[in-house]
């Protein structure tokens, strides 16, 4: 089909809008100068698809920008959704079921990574992709043939080729292979040789090769490129735009539709960057760092390439890259535009000690950064915090965020939620929960398995090495063979299978049970596999069966295995019994182990088994040895490669190193959910561990203290701020605190008490003992009360300092005189409350169970209906000037009524198990948290305000009587924070 034909094709596609998406694409892959550009325009000028589309058609040159670049500039220029959705996907997959889109668009040098994108524009738009690599998955695709060449034409029927041979009066030395891209790039280069010297003025090309000194592959800026020619040559702007135009005519340079940027062949440029010479390239750097900071008048092109590059050039130039990576402008418009991972990458070339101390807070915090693009700038208020205890740095971003003149919040002291100093580097590997993690036996690389999605294999500098294919439900283990050429998954419900190290499919093995856990012998020889009931199944690496065991057990699901480190046995734990087997499958021993809920591993040095609370088992079941350390169910465990240490998860979210040879723990803090899985580097300088939360942390060894005693961290739950400002948080001790975060006196003999209110004149505390304390505002127990709850649930104080109240999990509600004297028991009707609050003036008693919110007059008679709420209820606040109520729910929502009780406009925070409410004096604002992160709202206008997300989890907030600060409480301590909100907000 020639040219003509195609087009006619093209435009009765784009009429019939029977088509979403339309790709233009080369027959030869990744062959640049095809034409796709010219005749997607063609197309779009032919008068029925304007009239189809009523002139309405936008053009958009993707190029090889950053996704996230190209992402904010679709989303700001095409009103996209903020969101992918089912029905975009159905918008390519199945576009008759989609109503016919009104707008063309028209995206131009299209990547392959860069589908997504395609993907949401679609989903309202008729949408033409221009590319020269494979087409994206749906629509429909014309594969564009080379043009007929003649005899003797030396161009291959290569459109760009023969332009230039056309305009520069040159040809190739010698035919060549269209499809091998060396030789087409050689082609282009002796054409260039042979035609520009002839051609181009000598002045000419000086500047046409300064175009060569850009760094990176993306379209060079109109206003860059004229800065340099007038840093270079003293060209005026009319002068550039001459010699753009000449260039322009010859086909080594366009200009593209939509914006004010250069556009090269990769050929054209690759030759440029070749002939420069050392002494052109070092002037073009100098150059360019002569042009300077980016102005008003540049074009966004220009500022993202000077970010992106500017250090490149200042580098190269001898320029001090220290200086400019520690600016607070500078690193902070690179985290927005490019995220955590390139900043570093910047800060580890410049060398400093101060650069490096940045470098590793960044690569300890790159899990609660995240990546780019932003929808907030959050992300400088977190690290801002996160780098409090470098005060020059977080000054800088201090600085940068008063300037932009939007809500943040501050970190009034350092946080005592920071990393532990041996952690070198966090980052997201999953959506959902990360379950388990191996190491390679070279240490070079990991696989971690979650509890939905894809499977990969990372680098230790957290970048993707490849990905499993296939579709996986929860991955309970992952373990690597000791050669490191092939691994295997055990996932719940999907068996177990076997990959190379590439990521390539081998085998499956067992059925669907056969997926709790799965070991491989240290020989590489076998593998051993449990099923979700209790069953033992061995296999040859080929996947041949060896022997199999049925279950020993109904209470089998959650075992785990271990295989001795000469392979000579296996044992896994069911309830409270631990089974040996012998390799080949006969039971060796049966151990009483009294814990259930523990997890194992073989002792790498002796023939020993450890169990995650502490024991040491020999294989016949004698007890070896005891390790004092706590234990948490189902804590995973590792075991070092001398023997001489362990790792394995405590309270949650820490992961706890303790030694084997004497009693000694270390907890390190880094994750902010559960540890689900640890391993050990095979030669014992390093570990990882992976979380609920999603993420994966690398720890040095090197840097772990001695492990000469406890180090807890110190977890505090409730918040309260009377209206005097007394500050006081509830842990394993009552403490009061001032302004600046230091603990001023503690309250002896209350037992780890688990909740805490406040009011005018003094405040009680209900410890784990069931017994309720009223204590002044100086720390004097003033009464201690036995409450008569079968267990206690919520507390709550009137502001007045008359009563208080108390729920426990039989449903009870108990109203208390200020002297503790039970003056009205109360009968919830709407289950258990879990929560308490009492209005402003002291009159109205609120209660929220799971699932309704129900209230009662200070005398016990009730108000109203209930409201039923169809989430888990998490939190409930009252407002202290009476003007709001809300309830915040396990999906993130938050339900607010008026002092009428009049609902108003919700509020969609993050779906979390963990979350609280704090209404600011004026009723005014709302502090919400959910898991990690803190969430200022205004709760008037129904919009966020101000975030900050923390490396442990939260678990209470209030505001100070001014309503200017908020402090939060979580599983590291406690946290204060300013808000700054600027004038007119």
């Amino acid at each position: 089909m020639d040219r003509d034909d195609l087009l006619e094709e093209i435009v009765t596609a784009l009429v019939s809008g029977r088509h979403r998406v339309i790709t233009l694409v080369p027959e030869l892959d990744g062959v640049e100068g095809f034409g796709t550009t010219t005749l997607a325009a063609v197309a779009c000028r032919r008068s029925e698809v304007r009239d189809r589309f009523g002139g309405e058609i936008e053009w958009v040159t993707l190029g090889n920008d950053p996704v996230q670049v190209l992402d904010h500039r679709l989303t700001t220029r095409l009103g996209l959704a903020a969101e992918l959705k089912v029905r975009d996907f159905l918008a390519m997959a199945v576009p008759q079921r989609i109503r016919p889109a009104r707008r063309l668009v028209v995206l131009d040098e299209v990547r392959p990574e860069t589908g997504e994108l395609v993907v949401r524009v679609a989903a309202s738009n008729a949408v033409v992709v221009v590319t020269g690599a494979r087409a994206p998955a749906g629509g429909l695709v014309f594969k564009l043939p080379s043009i007929s060449s003649e005899a003797g034409d030396r161009s291959q029927g290569w459109p760009l080729l023969r332009t230039l041979m056309r305009s520069l009066d040159a040809v190739p030395d010698e035919p060549f292979d269209l499809a091998d891209a060396g030789q087409r790039a050689r082609a282009v280069h002796q054409v260039l040789d042979h035609g520009l010297t002839r051609t181009l003025a000598s002045a000419d090309l000086e500047r046409l090769l300064e175009l060569g000194g850009f760094k990176g592959s993306r379209p060079i800026p109109l206003d860059l490129a004229a800065l340099l020619w007038w840093e270079t040559a003293g060209l005026s702007r009319a002068e550039s735009e001459r010699l753009l135009a000449e260039l322009g005519a010859l086909g080594l340079v366009t200009r593209a539709p939509d914006r004010d940027v250069i556009l090269m062949p990769g050929a054209v440029r690759d030759y440029l960057r070749a002939v420069m010479g050392t002494v052109r390239v070092q002037q073009a750097d100098r150059a360019m760092v002569e042009i300077g900071e980016p102005r008003e008048d540049w074009s966004e092109e220009a500022g993202v390439y000077f970010y992106e590059y500017f250090a490149d050039h200042l580098e190269a130039a001898g320029g001090d890259l220290g200086d400019l990576v520690l600016a607070g402008s500078w690193l902070a418009t690179r985290l927005v535009q490019a995220g955590p991972r390139a900043v570093a990458r910047e800060l580890s070339r410049a060398g400093t000690q101060e650069t490096e101390l940045l470098r590793r807070a960044l690569e300890q915090n790159l899990h609660l950064l995240g990546e780019p693009p932003y929808t907030d700038l959050s992300v400088l208020a977190t690290l801002a915090c996160r780098v409090h205890y470098l005060p020059e740095i977080a000054g800088q971003l201090r600085d940068v965020l008063n300037d932009m003149a939007v809500p943040w919040l501050e970190c009034l002291w350092t946080s005592p939620d920071l990393p532990h100093p041996s952690l070198r580097l966090s980052w997201t590997v999953q959506e959902g929960e990360a379950t388990s993690v191996a190491i390679s036996p070279d240490g070079t690389w990991l696989v971690i398995g979650g509890e939905d999605g894809p499977v990969r294999l990372w680098n230790r500098d957290g970048s993707v090495r490849t990905e499993l294919a296939g579709d996986f439900g929860q991955v309970s283990r992952v373990a690597i063979a000791p050669d490191g050429t092939w691994l295997a998954t055990a996932v719940n419900g999907g068996g177990v299978r076997l990959w190379s190290a590439d990521g390539e499919p081998l085998r499956e093995v067992g059925d669907y049970e056969t997926g709790q856990d799965v070991v491989i012998a240290p020989d590489g020889t076998w593998l051993a596999a449990l099923s979700l009931y209790g069953g033992l199944t061995a296999w040859t690496a080929q996947g041949r069966e060896l022997w199999h065991v049925d279950a020993q057990s109904d209470d089998a699901e959650l075992s785990t295995l271990a295989i001795a480190a000469d392979g000579s046995w296996l044992a896994h734990a069911v309830g409270d019994r631990i089974h040996v087997r012998n390799a080949d499958g006969t039971l060796r021993a049966g151990i009483p182990h009294a814990v259930q809920g523990i997890t194992l591993a073989a002792h790498p040095t002796r023939d020993a088994l450890v169990t995650s609370d502490g024991a040491v088992y020999g294989p016949d079941g004698e007890l070896l040895q005891r390790i004092p350390i706590e234990h948490w169910s189902y804590a995973p465990l590792a075991v070092a490669p001398d023997g001489t240490w362990l790792a394995t998860a405590s309270r949650g979210d820490d992961v706890l190193v303790a030694r084997l040879d004497r009693p000694a723990t270390h907890h390190l803090l880094g994750h902010d959910d559960e540890v689900q899985g640890v391993a050990i580097s095979p030669d014992g300088t390093w570990l990882a561990s992976v979380s609920a939360d999603g993420t994966a942390c690398v720890w040095e060894h090197e840097d772990l203290p001695r492990l000469d005693g406890q180090s807890p961290p110190g977890s505090q739950g409730a918040v309260v701020v009377a209206p005097n400002g007394s500050l006081a948080t509830a842990g394993a001790e009552l403490v009061y605190w001032d302004e600046a975060g230091n603990p001023l006196f503690s309250v002896s003999g209350l037992v780890s008490h688990m909740r805490l209110a406040a009011c005018q004149s003094w405040l009680v505390a209900w410890d784990h003992q069931n017994q309720l304390w009223l204590i002044d505002r100086e720390g004097n127990v003033r009464e201690r009360l036995e409450t008569h709850h079968s267990r206690p649930l919520a507390l709550a104080a009137a502001p007045d300092s008359t009563w208080f109240a108390t729920s426990g999990a039989e449903g009870d509600i108990n109203l208390w005189s200020h002297d503790g004297i039970v003056i009205r028991r109360l009968r919830s009707d709407i289950g258990p409350a879990r929560h308490l609050a009492i209005s402003a003036d002291s009159r109205t008693l609120i209660a929220a169970s799971d699932t309704a919110v129900r209230r009662w007059t200070k005398q016990g008679r009730q108000i109203g209906r209930s409201w039923r709420m169809n989430s888990p209820i998490k939190d409930l606040a009252t407002s202290p000037d009476g003007s709001r109520t809300a309830v915040i729910l396990a999906s993130g929502a938050i339900r607010q009524w008026d002092d009428r009780y009049r609902k108003l406009p919700g509020l969609q925070g993050l779906a979390n198990y963990a979350a609280t409410l704090a209404y600011s004096p004026t009723g005014a604002l709302l502090a919400a948290t959910y898991a990690s992160t803190l969430q200022v709202w205004d709760a008037a206008a129904g919009q966020p305000m101000a975030r900050i997300r923390l490396g442990a989890t939260l678990r209470g907030c209030a505001w100070s009587p001014d309503g200017t600060r908020v402090y939060v409480t979580g599983d590291a301590g406690l946290h204060g924070f300013t808000l700054h909100v600027p004038s007119g907000n």
